[in-house]
């Protein structure tokens, strides 16, 4: 015998059926929906990262930076130079905790860019690109976390708008600041394993009820 789905059920066997869809009654064994629901949560994220619109908006991002560094905008400045010191002082052993006679804020940029310091060389381009990897990773982060709170389409509007970061943020996102991008993408990943966490507490309480 066949129903007629009036809803969406995405906790039944064999897939998520929808509205209008002729199932058989065997069809209609429910199943605990966290079985399936992070891993089907990841993918659809990792798919609204794979696509068309995201190289569009990943190619947008860096034209932006590109040109902000090329115009008086891209001037190094003081802050951000500390920055590029530290990283070579790393390169030559001094691994300090605190930046000396300051003492408000680790250096832990400098850190993060020893590497590419050690590959390019000192390059303000590779200073100021630098936290493109933190503003990236903070896209991804919030475009999961937005995912997982409301559609696919505000998910996929939330990480374009971190990863382009609109009006002075465009600026912010070329400025080697120590712990400016990289403690964004810190609280980003911070909120993001917290629901993580919190979705792996309901499976399990789900799965001993």
């Amino acid at each position: 015998m066949k129903r007629i789905v009036t809803s969406r059920c995405p906790g039944l066997r064999g897939g998520a059926h929808y509205a209008g869809d002729a199932v058989n009654d065997t069809d209609l064994t429910e199943v605990p929906a966290q079985d399936a629901a992070v891993p089907t949560q990841n993918w659809v994220t990792l798919r609204l990262l794979w696509s068309p619109w995201t190289a569009i908006v990943l190619v947008a991002g860096l034209l932006i930076r590109l040109w902000i560094i090329s115009t008086a905008r891209g001037t190094l400045i003081a802050d951000e130079a500390y920055t590029g010191l530290q990283a070579a002082e790393v390169l030559r052993g001094q691994f300090r905790i605190v930046i000396p006679s300051l003492a408000y804020t680790a250096p832990f940029d400098s850190y993060l860019l020893a590497l590419p310091t050690a590959v390019f060389g000192q390059n303000i381009y590779v200073l100021k690109l630098y936290p493109s990897v933190a503003w990236a990773l903070s896209a991804v982060l919030v475009t999961a976390v937005v995912r997982r709170l409301a559609t696919d389409r505000a998910a996929v509007i939330a990480g374009s708008m971190i990863w382009l970061a609109p009006g002075s943020l465009a600026v912010i996102a070329t400025r080697g600041y120590q712990s400016y991008a990289s403690g964004m993408a810190m609280v980003a990943a911070t909120v993001c394993a917290v629901m993580l966490l919190r979705e792996q507490v309901d499976a399990d309480e789900g799965s001993s009820t």
